[in-house]
């Protein structure tokens, strides 16, 4: 199989920020290893000690018995998973802890149906860490500090070479609500607009202004959900009440749309007959026809992400191999845009597309940090590269709002993953989502009229979903109730 060295080299950085404890890097590789090859044995053992809540956990290790229904280990730390999720009385939600947090310090705003808005007592907060260390500490105490002096690793481990590391989405937890599943829910046409001759050399275009104050149902957004049996997540549609929801094509991450509101690129991994990631290379389609995509790119890379568009929809910024590339629109060959010694991720071109915000690995630290710089699209150029963020923790996935005045990211600075937002010179940085380690919030955008941010969180359950809050992190909403995991959320843009 292609990449067969990469895979490797991953694997083995994966397990020493595992044993070194940097979770977050962990994460990254160890899961771009388990989507290029399923049946990891080695891969998965690991990743079930650095996965972000116990129903992650839980998931990883069950695979393991897939693999190996053998490995003890795996069994003996499901077993203790499962009696400690018994024991344990569930929490109230931690969205309501949140919204308890913040209607202090906010005016009164719409309340979030069925939560509880009272505030909770410190010793409920007490409560809550003693048994997520609780059940941290059983994951590792039952795997042991190194699971790979008992599990043999594969004949696939064994090479030196030389790799990168990117963004790959969050390894999903085994369903655990009612909600219906994704597979009885069919496109739903009525919001696509009128088929057009679709050309992938489009005119220039301007970005629309848009008026606020709109319904959520104004909006709609494309989500990407992932099964954790599944190779490949799916990208689908939904308006942002929660309403109208369908799959709108299979095998699709990092889907984005384009200003015209109806073209959208996404990433597809292509694998062969026995289901084994060849490449990951970028597609573009339309909202008519999405599963007639268009190949874009011919990199062979298995690590291609984060497509982005430009303003006039005539680029598509992307990140491979370390590096972010740009590609013309119905050209054939990329040009590399920006390298260095530490891989670069996650893309974000400002509205006005003279900047540039993308997040680079610190090489003393370890820790992810976002950059700014000046970008012309026209050359193909990129030049005055700052460092936006600095803090003790990694600062990743920014995103513009839609007047170029604040970027949105997450940050684990507080020791989960949390909201912020920033000026766009990189100043004046404020959390939005505040609640005491509850939660893990990731993957923030900016609606179309900038008063809300949509975001991935597992505040309610062990599901990560879509939700949205204003920028004050009030008059929280939750959008998506389904059985998968979500990983990702765009917008799609207003027309005037």
């Amino acid at each position: 199989m292609a990449g067969n060295s990469d895979i490797e080299q991953k694997l083995r950085e994966g397990i020493d920020a595992a044993k070194a404890g940097e979770t977050t890097k962990a994460r990254r590789l160890l899961s771009e290893v388990v989507r290029a090859d399923g049946r990891n044995e080695l891969a998965w053992i690991w990743l079930a000690t650095v996965l972000g809540n116990a129903s992650e956990r839980r998931a990883a290790l069950r695979r393991v018995l897939d693999i190996n229904p053998n490995n003890t280990r795996a069994r003996d730390a499901l077993r203790q998973l499962e009696a400690t999720d018994q024991s344990a009385q569930p929490p109230e939600p931690a969205l309501a802890a949140r919204l308890s947090t913040a209607a202090r310090s906010a005016p009164p705003s719409r309340p979030l149906a069925d939560e509880n808005r009272q505030g909770l007592p410190p010793l409920f907060f007490l409560f809550v860490g003693i048994v997520l260390l609780a059940v941290v500490g059983v994951t590792f105490a039952i795997l042991g500090s190194n699971p790979e002096e008992e599990i043999q690793p594969t004949a696939t481990v064994v090479a030196e070479i030389v790799a990168t590391s990117t963004d790959v989405p969050t390894l999903i937890p085994t369903p655990t609500n009612t909600a219906i599943p994704i597979s009885q829910v069919t496109r739903f046409a009525a919001t696509l607009p009128p088929t057009p001759t679709y050309t992938l050399t489009p005119t220039l275009s301007p970005t629309p202004l848009v008026t606020p104050t709109l319904q959520l149902s104004s909006f709609d957004m494309i989500y990407i959900s992932h099964e954790l049996i599944l190779p490949e997540p799916d990208a689908l549609i939904i308006s942002a009440d929660g309403q109208n929801e369908g799959l709108l094509v299979e095998k699709a991450r990092d889907a984005v749309y384009a200003s015209d509101a109806y073209t959208f690129a996404f990433v597809r991994d292509i694998r062969d007959a026995d289901g084994n990631a060849l490449a990951a290379e970028i597609f573009v389609t339309t909202l008519a026809n999405p599963d007639n995509a268009t190949q874009i790119t011919q990199l062979g890379a298995l690590d291609t992400a984060d497509p982005v568009w430009s303003p006039d929809r005539r680029q598509i910024i992307f990140a491979s191999g370390g590096d972010l590339w740009m590609i013309t629109v119905g050209e054939v060959e990329p040009k590399r845009l920006l390298t260095s010694p530490e891989p670069e991720r996650e893309p974000a071109i400002s509205p006005d597309g003279k900047h540039l915000a993308f997040t680079r690995d610190a090489e003393l630290n370890g820790f992810t940090e976002i950059y700014l710089a000046s970008l012309d699209l026209s050359a193909g150029l990129v030049s005055n590269i700052t460092q936006a963020t600095d803090a003790s923790g990694s600062s990743y996935s920014p995103a513009w709002s839609g007047d170029g005045r604040l970027i949105a990211f997450a940050s684990d600075r507080s020791g989960d993953g949390d909201i912020y937002t920033m000026d766009s010179e990189g100043f004046n940085e404020q959390v939005i989502t505040v609640d005491g380690m509850a939660a893990e919030d990731r993957s923030p955008v900016f609606s179309p009229d900038g008063l809300w941010l949509a975001f991935i969180s597992d505040a309610q359950d062990d599901n990560f979903q879509v939700y949205l809050m204003t920028l004050r992190g009030t008059d929280i909403q939750r959008v998506t109730h389904n059985l998968r995991s979500d990983s990702s959320v765009t917008f799609k843009p207003l027309l005037p």
